[in-house]
């Protein structure tokens, strides 16, 4: 910091030296550097959480309704509609994103099992996928980078896992 001083009191300028001023656009800059990686990647696993959240919300109303009628024969966008309000189901082959709170829907049958396999794409681009059989455990998948995400494009038989 540069202090002059006149004799007699008549002027006293006090302030920062330029190079004082750009080392603190230069620190500040450096943190910026930092802190935008860090924050970006947290705004990713926050839109997959919103994705996998959906996906979840979106079996429970299944499973209310497999409880009720004892399988996923059942099941459509439109029936599923009627049991969870807040999400937009989509059938098997219409993509759905889970910003617009969207799942894509498709059902079948694995020998005398029905399913359901759910779908919905983050904005991070990866398309997150559950699978849900009566009488057994559901069983998740993500499709990375994913330009487009449908429940129908996914195999129930293989690439699944117990956890995304």
């Amino acid at each position: 910091m540069r202090t002059h001083n006149v004799r007699g009191g008549r002027r006293s300028d006090t302030g920062f030296t330029m190079i004082e001023l750009m080392m603190v656009v230069t620190i500040i800059a450096i943190l910026l550097l930092i802190a935008i990686p860090t924050f970006m990647g947290a705004r990713d696993r926050a839109e997959d959480k919103r994705a996998m959240t959906i996906l979840h919300s979106s079996l429970v109303a299944a499973r209310i309704g497999e409880a009720d009628q004892g399988d996923y024969a059942w099941l459509t966008p439109v029936t599923l509609q009627a049991e969870e309000h807040s999400v937009t189901f989509t059938d098997s082959v219409t993509p759905a994103r889970s910003v617009q709170n969207q799942v894509s829907v498709a059902t079948g049958t694995i020998g005398t099992n029905s399913y359901v396999v759910m779908a919905s794409l983050s904005p991070s681009g990866k398309c997150f996928a559950l699978l849900d059989s009566v009488g057994l455990s559901t069983q998740y998948q993500v499709v990375q980078p994913s330009a487009s995400c449908t429940a129908g494009t996914f195999n129930p038989a293989t690439g699944w896992t117990t956890a995304w």
